[in-house]
């Protein structure tokens, strides 16, 4: 988001605003279906841990 505000400040304050829409969402999810949004949270969790486990080992 601050490279984006740097570049071009309408692009970096428009990002920042669909970041709070869509963290707004999340906390929504977590309030209607915790287990359903758990298991968003744990699949999003393994999947950086395996996109960091393959960049580490290609370097």
């Amino acid at each position: 988001m601050f490279v984006a505000a740097v570049q071009n400040p309408f692009r970096g304050v428009l990002i920042a605003l669909l970041f709070g829409f869509a963290f707004s969402f999340f906390i929504a999810l977590w309030l209607a279906f915790p287990r359903l949004a758990a298991g968003f949270s744990l699949a999003t969790l393994v999947i950086v841990a395996v996109i960091v486990g393959v960049v580490s080992l290609l370097r």
